[in-house]
């Protein structure tokens, strides 16, 4: 962790992961590490900015938030935003569609819970009756 002393950014990718465990096992597990881990980050990375994308990404960084004590515009959760690029990728570069300079975003949790923001949806992909299904193969 020393090895991240004066940093401007850390990226904390932290996951307990088990074939055998249930969700809300890996959460207590992943938990448990960042109680460990976090505070030491804190410490050696004081001005810099944490952002986290250890699954589930919401509830993780909440925990890096208040194990931190950073303000909360220093801790960043990543979860979506490399969904939130392929599908600005496909709009833009596959469908030929213009999005009026918004970016899109997908929002939610990891897997089916996911949805794309409609306030950034363009009325051209609408009229052209787009229909997306975007699936994230987890491996």
């Amino acid at each position: 962790l020393s090895a991240s002393a004066h940093s401007k950014v850390v990226i904390f990718t932290v996951n307990s992961l088990g074939s055998s465990q249930s969700y809300l096992d890996v959460v207590q597990s992943n938990v448990d590490m960042f109680r460990a881990l976090v505070p030491a980050l804190g410490h050696y990375s004081q001005h810099g900015v944490l952002l986290v994308a250890s699954q589930p990404v919401e509830i993780m960084t909440y925990v890096t938030w208040k194990l931190s004590a950073f303000p909360v515009n220093r801790v960043i959760g990543i979860g979506c935003n490399l969904d939130s690029q392929r599908l600005q990728y496909i709009i833009t570069n596959v469908l030929k569609a213009q999005t009026s300079g918004k970016q899109v975003w997908v929002i939610g949790e990891q897997g089916e819970d996911k949805a794309i923001s409609k306030t950034a949806m363009n009325r051209n992909l609408v009229k052209r009756h787009v229909k997306l299904h975007f699936e994230v193969k987890q491996h």
